[in-house]
């Protein structure tokens, strides 16, 4: 079978000139996409959940090892794994996470499960989280709205507020009590969770 192949060269006039195109079918690259997903159901302020970034190679070229795909937190959300991702443990950060190996060509996959805590809320509210990759391995888009090629992926969460209340309530005097002497009653409420 041809290398290469060539269209069948057209009449050419004296002083006249023909393109031609050539094919190298021997030229064969690393696609990458980048898809996103996250809880189905709502999570509470402070509490920890999983996003998981699933890399694809639809090229015909293993990538490379070490690709990087970038994940910008929402505000005050903190990832706090895997140490493949940095900086964790910084609300709202942008997140450069490192492949350990190289992803297969011909659809093979590998995926990132990113550990994160909810961000505090004091009303229901949907937060996104948005994450990118380079087309061939290179250096990711930024992460965002304006990321709209099959090399960005994004997730919507509901977070809902967490309050943690205690109630203690104590009697003044404590102890026996002695009829027509005043009694009075303290009410204490501590509020120990992350949401108003």
């Amino acid at each position: 079978a041809p290398i290469y192949s060539q269209p069948a060269a057209a009449a050419m006039p004296s002083g006249g000139s023909v393109v031609a195109g050539i094919t190298n079918p021997l030229i064969k690259n690393t696609t990458l996409s980048l898809g996103k997903s996250g809880p189905a159901s709502a999570v509470a302020s402070g509490d920890s959940f999983d996003y998981t970034l699933t890399v694809t190679n639809s090229g015909q070229v293993a990538s490379a090892a070490g690709v990087v795909v970038r994940d910008q937190l929402p505000a005050g959300m903190v990832a706090t794994g895997p140490a493949s991702c940095a900086p964790l443990n910084t609300a709202g950060a942008l997140l450069s996470c490192t492949l350990a190996s190289a992803v297969a060509p011909n659809g093979g996959t590998t995926t990132i499960t990113l550990t994160v805590k909810a961000p505090t809320v004091n009303s229901s509210t949907s937060v996104i989280n948005y994450a990118s990759i380079g087309p061939a391995g290179g250096t990711p888009p930024a992460p965002g709205t304006g990321c709209t090629t099959a090399n960005c992926g994004s997730a919507t969460t509901t977070v809902t507020p967490k309050a943690g209340l205690r109630i203690v309530k104590s009697a003044n005097p404590n102890g026996t009590y002695v009829p027509g002497q005043p009694l009075n009653y303290q009410i204490v409420v501590t509020n120990s969770g992350p949401s108003a």
